[in-house]
């Protein structure tokens, strides 16, 4: 009994651990909750098929909108995959992988109401909006004047709208195609933005195997036709997968400059200083010699970053 009892003890420990994927079940179409217990959608099936290929346990851990950021931190979970959106302040708070869709942030009206977006902003309009995440954190830099209800059931926001419970909704152009069919239209765009997958700072490895696991599904097109069967993406890629992700990288790069400009004036600091951006032109043109990479080619993108 002893013998069978550390032999299912050396079996455990042998074992990768659970792979613990904070989701949120509220957000068509990466991550929805349906009645009876079930978890569908485009980040679901994607963490499904990542733990399998790894070998690791799935564990599907659910959390609310305003509560992400937090848990994350405090690695409650090892990655959130739930239609995250990339921003600079994500970024300088913990990694996220390559982008794995985009979508438009919105504001949706009803189609028989003709308003434009310049006619929302005033009082007396009421806006609803999910609490707690990147679309609230637009409404309310947008909407000054009318009036922002911040709702904590995502999937009430179609009917709030249909029933004239509010004059518009801020939501974004994937999760807006859930909506019913012919009763809204878009009165603006806030934001053009990428989703990604947000990693706990506590498991840095990992955003790096997501990627490369990433790339050798969307290399098999794997990925492409999850897009197309959650998403309703048919869209072809316009670059190979390699360059599609150095760019979005560059992206996630330009993304956090801003927060470094502020931390230079907070600090009294130049923005420009011309010399250190020589040093890094010198610096980047001798590793791309030694690289096999055209030097100025390859200077000629600093300066673009820059």
């Amino acid at each position: 009994m002893l013998l069978a009892a550390l032999w299912v003890l050396a079996l455990s420990a042998c074992a990768p651990p659970v792979l613990r994927v904070g989701t949120s079940g509220d957000y068509p179409p990466f991550s929805v909750h349906e009645e009876g217990g079930s978890l569908h959608g485009f980040d679901v099936s994607v963490a499904r098929a990542y733990a399998h290929d790894r070998g690791r346990e799935l564990q599907l851990v659910p959390f609310v909108w305003p509560e992400l950021e937090d848990r994350l931190l405090r690695d409650e979970f090892d990655v959130a995959m739930s239609g995250v959106t990339v921003r600079g302040d994500r970024l300088a708070r913990a990694p996220m992988t390559s982008a794995v869709a985009r979508a438009d942030a919105v504001v949706l009206v009803p189609s028989s109401s003709g308003a434009a977006s310049a006619d929302l902003d005033r009082n007396g309009v009421v806006i609803a909006v999910n609490r707690g995440g990147h679309l609230e954190t637009l409404a309310r830099a947008r909407f000054t004047r009318a009036r922002l209800v911040a709702v904590d059931d995502n999937r009430s926001l179609p009917d709030l709208l249909a029933g004239g419970r509010v004059d518009a909704v801020v939501t974004d152009s994937l999760e807006a195609a859930s909506f019913p069919v012919g009763g809204t239209e878009v009165a603006e765009v806030l934001s053009r933005d990428r989703k990604a997958y947000w990693v706990s700072p506590a498991s840095p490895g990992l955003a790096a195997d997501l990627n490369h696991w990433l790339g050798g599904r969307a290399a098999s097109r794997w990925l492409d036709n999850e897009r197309n069967v959650w998403l309703n993406d048919p869209q072809e890629p316009v670059l190979p997968v390699a360059e599609a992700a150095l760019v979005d990288h560059i992206g996630q790069r330009l993304l956090l400059m801003p927060l470094v400009a502020e931390v230079k004036r907070a600090r009294g600091l130049a923005v420009e200083v011309a010399d250190r951006e020589a040093a890094i032109e010198e610096a980047g043109r001798a590793a791309a010699a030694r690289m096999g990479i055209d030097p100025e080619a390859y200077v000629a993108l600093l300066r673009a970053e820059i």
